[in-house]
């Protein structure tokens, strides 16, 4: 079932969906049938992007994904450590991306032009605000 399809029916059931801070919220919740519940489970992804503007394309996670490992070849990071950082990127949720991306381009220019002098050392991306 689309997201269209399942906006209709909670329209129609006199539920309204919102998205606040990535998260997918109905309200009223005394007028949501098990039924339409289940509905809107079923495709609750589909649902937060049809109703939350992303601000991002492929395109950005594709260089998110480049940044990473050109950060991680220039300080020379285990490849444990690259694949956490890739993983971590993968997980995060589509309301984070456009923050993340900025400050992974950040990084990438700290740890890309350093000085030749200047010893490489592992950079803190923070994908998300307070993680590492």
């Amino acid at each position: 079932m689309t997201a269209i399809v399942v906006l209709e029916k909670a329209k129609a059931a006199g539920v309204a969906l919102t998205v606040e801070g990535g998260e997918l919220y109905a309200r009223p919740r005394s007028a949501l049938t098990q039924e339409l519940r289940a509905i809107i489970q079923s495709c609750k992804l589909e649902l937060i992007e049809a109703l939350y503007p992303l601000g991002y394309t492929l395109d950005d996670l594709a260089e998110m994904d480049k940044l990473i490992r050109e950060i991680a070849e220039a300080e020379d990071w285990p490849q444990e450590a690259l694949e956490a950082t890739l993983d971590e990127r993968r997980r995060m949720r589509p309301v984070d991306v456009p923050d993340a991306l900025q400050r992974l381009r950040k990084a990438q220019k700290w740890a890309v032009g350093r000085w030749p002098d200047t010893p490489a050392e592992r950079t803190k991306i923070e994908l998300l605000d307070g993680w590492q």
